[in-house]
């Protein structure tokens, strides 16, 4: 049995508003990737693997924060993540939460899982 390898990787430096180097990197919007990813995935040859990287907005996360009524200042949190990875055993999706400094408050990466859980649930989304 043969395999064919095929690679689709997608740089945010393509973003019209990439940021210059050194600075805090600017992200391509979802919206912007969304059919490409789309046809990749149902393409005539389904992916054997990918990895996609998904950031909460920049504009709405200091708001988030503040609702968690964490210690944590929203100065403190660089970003909130969701990692999705599909490989031959199935989707696994991984919360991430991004600090500037060190806390053993949890309340923030509590917050965000909870929010991920809530969103899978609404949409009728299985997960465990």
């Amino acid at each position: 049995m043969s395999q064919t390898a095929k690679k689709h990787a997608m740089d945010p430096k393509l973003h019209p508003r990439a940021a210059p180097p050194g600075s805090r990197p600017s992200y391509i919007k979802w919206e912007q990737v969304k059919e490409t990813c789309f046809s990749i995935i149902k393409g005539k040859q389904t992916p054997l693997f990918f990895k996609l990287v998904l950031f909460y907005p920049e504009e709405l996360l200091s708001d988030f924060v503040r609702r968690t009524e964490s210690s944590v200042s929203p100065g403190q949190v660089s970003g909130l993540c969701l990692n999705l990875r599909y490989d031959s055993s199935g989707l696994v999706l991984t919360t991430g939460t991004s600090l500037t400094v060190f806390t053993p408050d949890r309340s923030v990466e509590r917050a965000w899982d909870d929010a991920v859980k809530k969103l899978l649930d609404s949409r009728g989304i299985s997960f465990s």
